[in-house]
């Protein structure tokens, strides 16, 4: 089905430049982030508008993949369609926004570790339909490999930069030490993203079980009051968003 166009054009301007990153708790180091941010800033629309998202390239040469969302060919952001975009130079990406739903774009050029710096962001499309609520939340979660010194671990080769790789500390929006505080009877939305190349979370737990065990590191980075109850989840792999 194709979308009626609004009319509406939402524009945004991505630059990836090199931040400083608080990733574990007292430990700084840097990474990569659209717009001086990690996550990057989310990006919003509604079904049949146009997002016209011009990719300013700073520090090496990337892409932008909108995963999930339906484009044309010539602005999917992969190898087989684009070419990367060189420090300097700049691209266009422009399309419909056909369905109503939570996707995310991220690289696809050196994808796994420039993910792990942190260039990602979420991209939120609301239909004519949408649930009243207290508040909606987008948790992007991830995971990195530290160093002892708090920096970000040299990936191993080939295999590793292919395949992806488990980190030793897991983030939620960014930070190891999230914490999120919802009043007693409030209703929320959040939307979850999985941007880690390698860990699977939420792999049939309850909710609250997923939270507590998949996306916080030992000290507990994500503190919910109260209980969240049992909510199902599914699985979420890999890079994948629900």
């Amino acid at each position: 089905m194709t979308a009626s166009a609004t009319g509406r054009e939402v524009r945004h301007q991505l630059a990836p430049v090199s931040v400083e990153c608080e990733r574990d708790s007292g430990s700084r180091g840097q990474g990569s982030g659209s717009d001086g941010q990690v996550p990057g800033p989310v990006l919003r629309g509604k079904v049949g508008d146009t997002f016209a998202i011009e990719l300013r390239n700073l520090p090496e040469v990337t892409s932008s993949h909108w995963h999930g969302l339906r484009v044309p060919a010539a602005m999917d952001g992969t190898e087989l369609v684009q070419k990367p975009v060189r420090p300097g130079r700049s691209f266009q990406y422009r399309f419909l926004l056909p369905d109503a739903a939570t996707f995310w774009c991220h690289p696809h050029t050196n994808e796994t570790e420039q993910l792990e710096n942190g260039l990602y962001g979420a991209s939120i499309v609301r239909g004519p339909d949408e649930p009243v609520l207290d508040r909606e939340r987008v948790l992007m979660l991830d995971d990195v490999k530290l160093d002892k010194r708090g920096r970000l671990a040299p990936f191993g080769g080939l295999r590793g930069k292919h395949d992806g790789r488990f980190g030793n500390v897991r983030l939620t929006k960014g930070r190891a030490d999230l914490v999120l505080d919802v009043a007693a009877g409030q209703v929320e939305r959040w939307r979850l993203v999985n941007t880690s190349t390698r860990r699977r979370t939420c792999r049939g737990k309850t909710l609250s079980t997923c939270l507590d065990r998949a996306l916080c590191a030992s000290r507990g980075c994500l503190t919910i009051v109260p209980a969240v109850g049992c909510i199902t989840a599914t699985s979420l792999s890999t890079m994948r968003r629900g």
